[in-house]
């Protein structure tokens, strides 16, 4: 039996979206599903996903991502797609591969980017996320469930106060706004990895992008004060700023019982994530 790859490669070259000279070479990006550059006549990027995350915060939702892509194309803020296939070994994504650099520093150009990303229609079908305080302590708790029993219990005791209203209206939300997803082309900067988009409240992709835990996950290091504020700043709807800043603590929390999650199954990167994420919870509860 043929290997996995080769049977994309064949899928493609029937479909004309490649030729069988083109290159593939697996991206080391995808934690979730297999990923490659395919290298030709025009770059272009392949997932393959996975049937299963069973993830407590992050779905992995083929159709979605195409859906989104096509909701955004001609946008400048994602891919291109190119074409979307289900097959007998998996759903097949490819999309124009983005020539660029991994996004280190610019803040300002990740709210801006944000703010067009909600100011767009929602794609149908996509998920409700949890908005407004409720919503999200029931989450977290949730999560706690299958986190470390000491975890659980020290995350509990930490639960933030107050009881915070959920937004009035939905949006077109990303979710999983971390370095690793935003690429600097010549044109700006671009966000990748659509694959579990949602329809909520924008404060959800301020809350994951100023997130110390996914900071320092996916670049080595968290934002500065003086980075996080330019970035709040730069948001241009005062309403969604001022909420963020009121459910930064629950956020933080929700985050902190997420690296404990990642950490009762065997990712000890997310160790020193969660105790930054502890770390931003004490300092704003």
């Amino acid at each position: 039996m043929r290997n996995i790859e080769d049977q994309v490669r064949q899928l493609l070259v029937n479909d004309n979206i490649i030729q069988t000279k083109d290159v593939f070479t697996p991206l080391a990006g995808g934690r979730t599903n297999r990923v490659w550059k395919i290298s030709g006549t025009r770059d272009l990027v392949c997932k393959l996903y996975s049937e299963s995350t069973q993830n407590p915060l992050y779905e992995n939702a083929p159709q979605s991502e195409y859906d989104c892509l096509k909701q955004l194309s001609g946008k400048g803020v994602a891919p291109e797609a190119v074409c979307f296939n289900r097959t007998t070994f998996g759903d097949v994504l490819v999309y124009e591969y983005l020539h660029g650099t991994d996004w280190n520093n610019d803040v300002i150009s990740v709210a801006q980017l944000l703010a067009r990303i909600h100011a767009e229609p929602i794609p149908e079908g996509l998920r409700v996320l949890a908005m407004g305080s409720d919503s999200v302590v029931a989450q977290t708790l949730d999560i706690l469930k299958d986190a470390k029993p000491v975890d659980a219990d020290r995350l509990k005791a930490l639960k933030p106060n107050g009881k915070i209203a959920a937004a009035g209206t939905q949006c077109f939300v990303h979710t999983d706004v971390v370095a690793g997803n935003l690429i600097q082309t010549v044109d700006g900067v671009r966000m990748i990895d659509w694959q579990c988009p949602g329809s909520g409240d924008p404060v959800e992709d301020l809350a994951m992008f100023l997130s110390p835990a996914m900071q320092h996950v996916y670049r080595g290091s968290v934002l500065t004060k003086a980075e996080c504020a330019a970035f709040i700043e730069a948001y241009p709807d005062v309403t969604v700023r001022d909420r963020y800043n009121k459910m930064a603590p629950f956020y933080n929390w929700r985050m902190a019982a997420y690296c404990a999650w990642k950490e009762a199954r065997g990712a000890e990167e997310y160790r020193a994530a969660k105790e930054l994420e502890i770390s931003a919870l004490e300092k704003v509860s």
